[in-house]
């Protein structure tokens, strides 16, 4: 394993068979013979402390990065965040708002507020976490990004408040289809407030 994959990026592994196909734990550290799985890791969407794993299949698979999808060299950087192009990852508190920083050769993702300027390019986009862009150029270059097509189920717990999901399937799917309307699963009432939206 290691010789296959650097010991530099982050990486998690996937479920692809036995009772917690989809689901997703991050990885620690990688050797010849295991990975040791991060127990504490945000992105874990199951606690492997409490799940036997034996038997499970799995892919290792690299965590891609702020950095990696949206590639400073593509995007319109400024010394200032209103006139920079921005990407807003959404959390209970309020958006945690990055912008592409520019001056001279320097190019890197700041976090809105951090006076440092210091990069998050290595901030890691968890699989099935939505993301919400704000271009500030008025002709802006199209956005390439490129990955492999599921061919498993894809677990994504939620918890009570608000989300943004990406899709993790590469085509468009009404709610039946991604399988929001299963009774169990979202909360269903005839009154807006109590319900799931």
């Amino acid at each position: 394993l290691p010789a296959a994959i650097s010991p530099l990026l982050d990486c998690y592994l996937e479920i692809i068979s036995g009772p917690q196909t989809g689901h997703r734990v991050d990885v620690m550290s990688i050797s010849a013979a295991s990975c040791l799985i991060r127990v504490d890791s945000p992105n874990n969407t199951l606690d492997v402390t409490k799940v036997d794993l034996s038997g499970a299949r799995v892919v290792l698979r690299p965590h891609r990065t702020l950095g990696e999808v949206f590639d400073p060299a593509l995007f319109k950087g400024a010394t200032t965040p209103a006139a920079a192009d921005q990407v807003l990852f959404y959390a209970p508190e309020g958006y945690h708002n990055c912008w592409l920083y520019a001056n001279g050769s320097e190019r890197r993702w700041v976090l809105n507020g951090d006076n440092t300027l210091t990069g998050i390019d290595d901030t890691i986009i968890p699989p099935g976490i939505g993301l919400l862009l704000q271009i500030a150029d008025t002709s802006p270059a199209p956005l390439l990004t490129l990955g492999a097509v599921r061919t498993t189920p894809f677990a994504l717990p939620l918890t009570a408040g608000y989300h943004l999901m990406a899709n993790p399937w590469p085509l468009d799917l009404t709610p039946e289809q991604a399988g929001m309307t299963d009774s169990g699963v979202f909360i269903a009432t005839t009154a807006f407030s109590s319900s799931d939206q």
